[in-house]
């Protein structure tokens, strides 16, 4: 679920109860992780001295293991379950589904499976029926090991890690398109040294076919495995033409290809890690914001008025996590009048404030490290005519009403939005003589 908050799955959960408080809980996802990574190491024990093909003829101490693990991550489970407040949300939360395949083929595995093999007699050593299918059974233990791919929540702990997996599924692409460029390179160069050594002793050996060749020179060229060996093939059997064209595949390959290749992974892993701190930062001035917004908002309807975002002006964390952020909070509370204003749509009645979710939009448009681009410059000019021509309104309103002298006086009182923009003399009025009806304005 995507809001102004960003995702998060206790978003999903009940406000009351005791599930929801132990999957809200520190404590009970750390003890979760930590059993996942005593399960992994477990899996590796189990590999080396478990020679059982089913669980049921393994050695009681796996067995009971088994069930401890099984029984542990069953009961996380439903006390995830039981902690959304909709419980067709589950549904939605990708973290969950994961955990529901892998404990429902673990399940299957250590109970239905056990159950069917004691009924129809099978568990005892028998290997008659299905079991006699080794294939199956291999199949069977090699399924086990998906389990392991719970240690993906555990990438969760580490950013660093999750940063490094995230870089390599965006750089996919561009590691593809550079893979199939040195494949083109070798399949040509392939080709000319086929034709080039047809009939030597060297051709013989070791370019006697294109994808022959392409695999010599993707080894040694490419990989530089043995290089010099190569090279000293070819000045035994003086084939100093090839040797020429061999160094020119070696500068463009090993050199020049795979170079590229390695700019292009540091390119994403560098624009991949930004992103994410970027959102980390962004996520934690969110959790801050929201806990001074929860001791600031007094009327508790989860919106912002101006008198609660400057009690969050005044808290030492909430400004410390701004800071982080890159927000220039002297900018912004001077810009409050009008963020404020433009909540409520310039008009009397309404209350001036923002949902959370706008707030945090105009907080990071006040980032120093945003640029202006032509969008700013256009939005700019749409809100100062806007704002000039509303001002020109009201006055000439106020003018027609006989409360020109009164508009004369407000205009130049201090503070607010028109002294900033009608600071000058270059806006004024001036009642023409003998007709009171006309009233010619200059800008």
């Amino acid at each position: 679920m995507k809001d102004g908050r960003g995702y998060d799955v206790k978003n999903l959960y009940k406000q009351t109860g005791l599930a929801q408080r132990i999957a809200r809980s520190q404590w009970f996802e750390n003890i979760t992780m930590v059993i996942i990574g005593i399960y992994a190491i477990w899996m590796a024990i189990d590999t080396d001295l478990n020679n059982a093909d089913v669980i049921t003829e393994a050695p009681p101490v796996f067995f009971a293991v088994e069930q401890v693990f099984c029984t542990y991550f069953l009961g996380e489970l439903v006390i995830r379950f039981l902690a959304f407040e909709e419980k067709r949300n589950c549904l939605r939360d990708a973290w969950f589904m994961f955990d529901f395949t892998l404990v429902l083929m673990m399940v299957l595995e250590n109970w239905v499976m056990t159950v069917v093999l004691l009924a129809t007699g099978t568990g005892g050593g028998d290997t008659d029926g299905i079991l006699a299918n080794a294939n199956v059974l291999r199949l069977a233990r090699l399924m086990r090991l998906t389990r392991l791919l719970r240690m993906a929540r555990l990438l969760r702990m580490v950013p660093e890690l999750l940063i490094l997996v995230k870089a390599i599924a965006a750089a996919m692409r561009s590691v593809g398109f550079t893979l199939i460029l040195l494949v083109i390179v070798l399949y040509v160069f392939g080709i000319g040294f086929t034709q080039l050594l047809k009939g030597s002793d060297l051709g013989a050996d070791n370019f006697s076919g294109v994808l022959l060749s392409m695999q010599m020179l993707f080894l040694h060229c490419t990989l530089l495995d043995s290089i010099s060996e190569l090279v000293q093939l070819f000045m035994l059997e003086r084939q100093w033409v090839a040797l020429a064209l061999l160094y020119s595949f070696l500068i463009l390959s090993a050199i020049t290809i795979a170079n590229m290749l390695i700019g292009v992974i540091c390119e994403v892993i560098t624009a991949v890690a930004a992103a994410e701190k970027e959102a980390i930062q962004i996520t934690f001035v969110k959790d801050t914001l929201l806990r001074v917004m929860g001791r600031s908002d007094a009327n508790t309807d989860g919106r912002l008025q101006k008198s609660e975002f400057f009690k969050i002006a005044r808290d030492k964390q909430a400004v410390k996590a701004l800071k982080e952020l890159g927000v220039d909070m002297l900018t912004l509370i001077d810009f409050a009048d009008i963020i404020f204003q433009e909540a409520s749509g310039d008009t009397e009645d309404e209350v001036e404030e923002l949902s959370f979710s706008e707030f945090m939009e105009v907080i990071l448009q006040f980032r120093g490290s945003n640029t202006a681009t032509v969008k700013d410059m256009v939005d700019f000019r749409k809100w100062f005519t806007v704002q000039y021509r509303q001002m020109i309104r009201d006055d000439m309103e106020e003018i027609f009403a006989g409360k020109g002298s009164q508009s004369m006086n407000r205009r130049h009182q201090p503070g607010g939005l028109r002294q900033t923009i009608f600071s000058s003399t270059a806006h004024r009025w001036t009642p023409q003589q003998g007709d009171s009806d006309h009233v010619s304005v200059n800008i």
